[in-house]
């Protein structure tokens, strides 16, 4: 289109064309500006996200409701854990939003500068004890698996060999464990045999092919059929860890502050609210 507009324009200077001729001219010089105009609004623009590993299954639908809003908006979106994606962002990572499973760590991208503003909680994050069938099979009848408390002690039945938990140096699912496991005195008994993971995500996949007896995992992983398939989980009581408030920033270095708010306003709004309780987030 713009070599049309080059040509139409050095072909009305260089001519002596009667006054219908410059006419026409003018007319394709505006039909281009116009189909220049509809083409900026409609430039495809690309977010780019880091995101908690916990919001692998939630987040796509967010963004496809979230498209229907906008349409010219596509995402390149990286998962990990709340505390390495942290550190890249501090060392430049060009990310223009950032979704951590942990306040604590969107704080630290706020005070460093790099955010447009402090950080927005979206969700409340649960925490679960997920359990093999075949770990299960091997204990039978000699215990008995309550949805409360007091699950935590089936990790020491001897049959429970090799229990995957995220980082906690740098997931806060992790961290969390660690507390729960510290509250009902289990840490110290119990970390001989720990399959420590890089973050939730990994240690979901080590449930969902049976490379695992036991695994800590956010509810919104333990929910994934792959992952049920393979065993049941219990949700671990809140009083035994630190609330997992998760929160997000738009990033100073961003092209596009705006439409990333936006994002932020979505999910934070009852609609996704809604989409986040469907896979076990709280408001």
């Amino acid at each position: 289109m713009r070599w049309i507009c080059r040509y139409t324009v050095l072909y009305a200077l260089s001519t002596r064309h009667d006054y219908h001729i410059r006419v026409l001219c003018c007319l394709v010089l505006y039909l281009c500006s116009l189909y220049c105009e509809v083409s900026a609004d409609h430039q495809i623009i690309v977010l780019r996200i880091a995101a908690a590993a916990d919001l692998q299954p939630v987040l796509p639908e967010v963004l496809v409701q979230f498209s229907r809003l906008h349409p010219n908006v596509q995402y390149s979106t990286i998962y990990g854990s709340s505390g390495n994606l942290t550190t890249q962002i501090l060392s430049g990572a060009p990310f223009d939003l950032f979704f951590s499973a942990d306040m604590r760590y969107p704080d630290i991208i706020y005070h460093a500068g790099l955010s447009t503003r402090k950080p927005q909680r979206y969700a409340h994050g649960q925490l679960a004890l997920w359990i093999a069938y075949a770990a299960l099979e091997r204990i039978r009848s000699s215990w008995t698996i309550h949805r409360d408390i007091d699950s935590l002690h089936i990790l020491t039945h001897s049959m429970i060999r090799r229990i995957a938990i995220p980082n906690p140096h740098h997931a806060p699912y992790g961290e969390r464990a660690y507390q729960a496991l510290q509250a009902r005195g289990l840490w110290n008994t119990l970390h001989r045999r720990l399959l420590i993971t890089e973050n939730t995500a990994q240690a979901a996949q080590y449930a969902a092919t049976g490379n695992t007896d036991a695994a800590f995992l956010p509810l919104s992983l333990a929910l994934q059929p792959l992952v049920r398939q393979h065993g049941v989980y219990m949700l671990v009581h809140a009083a035994l860890y630190r609330p997992l408030e998760q929160g997000v920033v738009v990033l100073q270095r961003s092209r596009y502050h705006e439409l990333a708010d936006a994002l932020v306003r979505y999910i934070c709004s009852p609609e996704g609210a809604r989409i986040l309780k469907q896979f076990g987030f709280l408001p």
